[in-house]
């Protein structure tokens, strides 16, 4: 709420008591807030059809099986556990038994259940999608190794056990789990139930000495049909295409799930061998490439089956979007789509007080709606902080996105016909964005846009006045893609248009805020000397496609360097990656929350830009923080490029 001055804080209050009231969630809830869990593991779970988060130490949590919903606060739940004993070779005597965890669990039911590990003797390793867990039993010489691998709404759980000693043992493991998120709260109407259904299933066999032995196995959960808040019309997942809907897809699930549990773990090494084998590249890196790749499972990810009836509730859907979602189920919506798509329906800005409509035609949505309300796709923009129509960055980085998949997905994958007429089916659209843009946002007549004063970007408690690096740069960028659309399509009118607006452009933007040594964070005289580290994100982008530089290279290489000096080396010794605003006298920018933060993806972003123009060979830094975890991917990208040169 320090963010919130004045009237703004108590239009938050009433708004927050209105959803709850209302049985809404809010888009920022800032009375519960979330806290890093540094023991996060590797979930479980497919794309789209749901996940279960683990704690490393062996234990579940943090579901995330309803729609759109990530169950953060739910905590680790003792009675979901990996349970072994170890008896005698008769199994006349119990030598050992023992949660396989070393995890905190604040349920206080199962008292009974403990766990006799020393944390030291305890090992993990996770390395997306797969993940192993060790436990050691020095007194019996006795090592257990977990596998966990996941790809449908399955777990696979592959176990090893290690006998090193002389002795022969009877082993017993036991998988319990209870029912989680999906069980109705009453057995029958006007009934409460008192009691938890849970299963369990437990393997014995021998282990003999100086031998190992493997047993597997398997969680399911089939949860095939999908509602939203409003419950206006059922989707199916997308798993359910090779499954079906019915209650024996969970046979087939398991069957598929044991079955092809090799021939993954050969794939997945396969793909991962590359970077994994590659010496040149730190530790760190090699792990977070593919572990921040958690985010397309465990965030609350949603993947559905076509549906005939889409293109009849959904007047406004192309033809060309409907066969896309024919062949590929809805995982991604089309913005293209919501480019048209307006909701007058009024709603009160909770900075400025002001009325706004939720959705402004010929504007990007800032999000894709709270799912607690209704159908994402239907009901966009749960975020009303601020006026998203008017943020600079939102639609201009739009234009990027479909330039970048045209270059690296369409022109490479589709045939000519095909990719001309996504190309057209995007082009119409972003010259809408480009051309509204260039009316309402450039108040000088200098072909380059301005910023209001207020916080009308992503950055959304960091104000710029005037001409910006950051809005300013994604401009320079986005008449760069447009142009380039324009020449594949033909259209040479507009797109010499284009190319000479750029150059306009291009000349306002390095008057204004060229200092010599990097580009100023805007036109205002009270951030004279702020380095901001995402100053060159539209150069950034482009760069990342192939294209030639907008800017020279003297000032790309002199801006990244005082970036690095300043925001990198200045900042906690050069450990957590760039601060986003750092003044040149070395002093963190303090004049919002955001400006002092670090923020994951635009570190990594920065990161592979340095890479791309070789700006520190051999050098990596690593960034802990906030935002954009799956940019970390550009650093590849940029390396793969460097390497095929």
């Amino acid at each position: 709420l320090i963010e919130f001055p004045n009237f703004s804080s108590f239009r938050y209050v009433y708004f927050t008591a209105k959803q709850w009231y209302n049985g809404d969630g809010v888009f920022i809830n800032v009375f519960s807030q979330l806290h890093h869990n540094r023991f996060t593991g590797v979930p479980i779970g497919g794309i789209g059809s749901g996940s279960i988060g683990t704690d490393f130490r062996g234990a579940f949590n943090a579901f995330s099986l309803i729609p759109g919903i990530k169950e953060q606060w739910v905590g680790n739940i003792k009675a979901n556990q990996f349970i072994l004993t170890v008896m005698s070779e008769d199994g006349s005597t119990c030598i050992y038994q023992s949660l396989l965890s070393v995890a905190d669990f604040h349920d206080s039911s199962l008292s009974e259940w403990r766990s006799n590990f020393d944390p030291k003797d305890v090992r993990y390793r996770g390395l997306f999608p797969r993940a192993w867990r060790e436990f050691r039993i020095p007194d019996l010489d006795l090592i257990l190794i977990c596998e966990q691998d996941s790809s449908l709404p399955v777990g696979n759980f592959h176990w090893t056990a290690i006998n090193n000693s002389k002795k022969n043992y009877s082993v017993a493991l036991t998988f319990t789990f209870r029912n989680g998120t999906g069980n109705p709260k009453w057995d029958r109407e006007g009934e409460c139930s008192g009691s938890e259904l849970g299963i369990a299933v437990t393997t014995r066999f021998q282990s003999l000495s100086s031998q190992s032995h493997t047993t597997k196995f398997c969680l399911v959960w089939h949860m095939p049909v999908a509602r939203f808040g409003a419950k206006s019309r059922p989707y199916r997942r997308w798993y359910t295409r090779f499954v079906g809907t019915d209650d024996n897809a969970v046979e087939k699930l398991v069957e598929i799930a044991m079955t092809s549990a090799d021939r993954w773990r050969t794939e997945i090494e396969k793909w991962q061998a590359p970077v994994v084998e590659d010496e040149s590249l730190p530790a760190w890196y090699r792990s977070a490439l593919f572990n921040e790749t958690y985010y397309v499972v465990d965030g609350a990810s949603v993947w559905f089956d076509y549906d005939p009836s889409w293109t009849e509730m959904e007047p406004e859907m192309s033809p060309l979007t409907a066969a896309h979602l024919q062949k590929f189920g809805r995982f991604g919506y089309m913005e293209c789509d919501q480019l048209s798509r307006g909701d007058s329906k009024q709603a009160v800005c909770l900075k400025s007080g002001k009325t706004m409509d939720m959705k402004t035609i010929s504007r990007i949505p800032h999000d894709m709606g709270p799912p607690l309300v209704g159908e994402p796709w239907a009901k966009t923009n749960a975020y009303i902080l601020h006026d998203t129509a008017d943020w600079r960055d939102l639609n201009l980085k739009f234009v990027l996105s479909c330039w970048r998949d045209y270059r690296m997905i369409v022109e490479p994958l589709c045939d000519s016909e095909e990719a001309k007429k996504i190309l057209e089916y995007s082009y119409t659209r972003c010259e809408i964005i480009v051309r509204n843009a260039l009316r309402e946002w450039d108040c000088d007549d200098d072909g380059m846009i301005e910023n209001s004063g207020t916080a009308d970007q992503t950055y959304d408690m960091w104000t710029m006045s005037g001409t910006s690096a950051y809005c300013g740069s994604l401009w320079l960028a986005a008449l760069y893609c447009i142009s380039c659309m324009a020449e594949k399509l033909g259209e040479t009118k507009s797109q010499q248009y284009f190319i000479d607006l750029l150059e306009k452009a291009k000349q306002a933007f390095e008057k204004k805020l060229w200092n010599g040594r990097y580009f100023n964070f805007d036109e205002s005289q009270s951030n004279s000397g702020l380095i901001m580290a995402d100053q060159l994100c539209g150069i950034w982008a482009q760069t990342m496609t192939g294209d030639d530089c907008l800017l020279s290279e003297a000032q790309i290489m002199s801006t990244l360097e005082t970036i690095y000096s300043h925001n990198v080396k200045m900042f906690a010794s050069g450990n957590m990656g760039p601060v986003n605003g750092m003044h040149e006298s070395g002093k963190i920018d303090l004049s919002s929350i955001q400006s002092e933060e670090v923020w994951t993806g635009t570190a990594y972003s920065l990161a592979s830009f340095m890479i791309a123009k070789a700006v520190y060979e051999k050098k990596y830094y690593r960034a802990i923080g906030y935002m954009r975890p799956l940019a970390v991917w550009a650093m590849q990208h940029a390396l793969e490029i460097e390497a095929s040169k």
